[in-house]
């Protein structure tokens, strides 16, 4: 801006010093043509007098004396036929006719003429003026001055030394006239327009920056509150949430996408393809983009991950794509887990099934007669047994998966404990296997399910007993512990010295219908249910279970239940 008043102040000084040097020199000029011309007509009145008094003599006498400006103008006579019979300025023998002259002719006709003529070569004009005489003849006086562009061109010189004084003196205050002229206006407070002591002018701009000033503070706190509150929403979210720039760069991210994909805010700028490079991904994120939506399942690091990408545009320009992210793992394992135990639960009926309707085809037949009916049908009540025995396993587990509600009492785990005994004394007889229950004679009390926990309790011993050996042991210990950090807990220990589980099968034993030896579980008549049991209603009453075996040396289940409820999860 300074530069620009600077400029301003020397364009304006040269020009009005150029306007009024041409005001000035037309003005002199013109006032000098004027005056010229009237001189001459009075001149050519007085030697037109003179001529018609004394004739040549006259001419001649004011040649000599000079008077009537006779050595500043140029006095001519021509006759009647235009022959120049006297000229103060030029020998008659080189004198042309004048007859054809505009000033001769205009003359002779109304008896007085003025012309004025310009010479391009000698840059000067000359005013002819000419009377007619009484005789016929043609007076002329004529006087040359310089033309306006001579005038200028002799006035130049001293035109441009002044404007280069004009100039120097512009220079040195037009930049202390536009300093502080700026001044006050880069001191400006803009941040509160209304309080500056500037300018008249500038107090309408004033008004006008503080009222968009308040509209810009309101609109920028309505943009954060919502910033803020896509932040929080955001932050609190349990799905992944991207949001990507048409380049695929990454613009805006959660923490649990951050999370998903071992990021922090420094990716924030950067593109994702750079972290997440799949064809697949690619091909997602350009078909979103053009088609508006896509969704997507990818594994990643051991995780199913699940895309669902939507198209952000505004005014018909596309601006990027919000990227929902899902981690879908447990889902996915447990869509597998119910196709495992559809296909499980299918076979595990599929086998009595086939036994049952083998067995009733021979006797519908008449093929199994006597002994060998009844052992049909004893065949035939085992594998409905097993059966019945399975759907019970099952709904079981259904209602522990489901969350079933049951009223929760004092369990004395060492009665429970006992009883078990007792129910399958005779179970360990025929298997020649001993059970004792160690429970150091007082009560063991938790906060539980009667039913599951004897449920629990049960197929623990039961597993012992059937894969135990003959001669076999089976100890069962409940004792207090304070063994969760959490206050007093009840260990229940079931160990055996049966046959062992390979440790590769350790991990896997809970899971449902899984069986070490197959074989021999069925044999045994089980269901495969019975570990799986076991962990969701330790889980139900917020315990943990473990496990520790030894091929050929037996096996030890460790159950930890807290005395008081923590909290019923699957």
């Amino acid at each position: 801006m300074t530069r620009r008043i600077v400029f301003a102040i020397i364009s304006v000084s040269t020009f009005a010093l150029v306007l009024g040097f041409s005001l000035v020199v037309g003005h002199v000029y013109l006032s000098y043509a004027k005056w010229t011309s009237n001189q001459l007509e009075d001149d050519l009145a007085l030697a037109s007098n003179g001529v018609e008094l004394a004739g040549l003599d006259y001419l001649r006498a004011i040649g000599r004396t000079g008077s009537l400006g006779a050595d500043e103008y140029r006095f001519t006579w021509i006759s009647s036929d235009g022959q120049v019979l006297f000229d103060n300025e030029t020998n008659l023998a080189y004198s042309e006719n004048h007859r054809d002259r505009p000033e001769f002719i205009q003359a002779a006709q109304t008896g007085r003429s003025s012309v004025t003529r310009y010479s391009s070569t000698l840059l000067e004009t000359t005013t002819y003026y000419a009377a007619k005489l009484s005789d016929g003849s043609i007076l002329r006086i004529s006087a040359s001055r310089e033309s306006v562009l001579r005038v200028v061109l002799l006035a130049m010189l001293p035109l441009l030394v002044v404007l280069a004084i004009a100039w120097v003196f512009a220079l040195s205050h037009a930049k202390y006239i536009a300093l502080k002229i700026v001044k006050p206006l880069n001191s400006l407070d803009l941040d509160n327009p209304l309080d500056n002591d500037v300018y008249p002018e500038i107090t309408p701009l004033l008004k006008r920056i503080y009222t968009q000033r308040q509209e810009l503070d309101a609109q920028m706190l309505t943009l954060q509150q919502r910033a803020d509150e896509f932040d929080q929403i955001s932050r609190s979210m349990s799905e992944g949430l991207m949001v990507l720039d048409v380049n695929g760069s990454i613009v805006s991210i959660n923490d649990a996408a951050m999370d998903m994909f071992d990021l922090d805010k420094s990716c924030v700028g950067h593109s994702f393809l750079e972290v997440y490079r799949t064809h697949d991904f690619s091909t997602a994120v350009k078909n979103a983009l053009s088609s508006g939506h896509e969704e997507l399942r990818l594994e990643r690091n051991g995780r199913v991950v699940r895309f669902s990408m939507s198209r952000m545009m505004s005014a018909g320009t596309v601006l990027g794509l919000v990227i929902l992210s899902f981690d879908i793992t447990e889902k996915a394992a447990a869509e597998d887990m119910r196709r495992e135990f559809s296909a499980n639960v299918s076979h595990e009926l599929k086998t009595p099934l086939q036994g049952i309707m083998g067995s009733a085809e021979l006797i519908e037949a008449g093929m199994a007669k006597g002994d060998d009916a009844k052992r049909f049908a004893s065949n035939i009540r085992k594998e409905a047994s097993r059966m019945v025995n399975l759907v019970e396993d099952i709904m079981g587990l259904s209602q522990l998966d489901e969350g079933v509600s049951s009223a929760y009492e004092v369990v004395d785990v060492a009665s429970v404990a006992d009883d078990v005994h007792d129910e399958l004394s005779d179970v360990a007889k025929a298997k020649d296997v001993s059970i004792e229950v160690h429970s150091q004679g007082r009560p063991v009390e938790v906060m539980g399910v009667p039913r599951l926990i004897h449920e629990m309790l049960y197929n623990l011993v039961d597993n012992a007993i059937k894969y135990n050996v003959q001669g076999g042991r089976v100890d069962v210990s409940v004792s207090h512990q304070d063994s969760l950090g959490a206050g007093n807990s009840v260990v229940l220990e079931v160990s055996d010295t049966g046959i062992g589980i390979p440790k590769e099968h350790l991990p896997r034993v809970f899971e449902r219908f899984y069986r070490v030896d197959k074989s021999h579980s069925r044999a045994s008549g089980g269901t495969g249910l019975g570990l799986s049991i076991v962990k969701h209603v330790v889980m139900y009453h917020g315990g943990k279970v473990s496990v520790e075996s030894k091929v050929g040396s037996g096996t030890k289940f460790t159950v930890v239940l807290p005395c008081s409820p923590v909290g019923r999860t699957m």
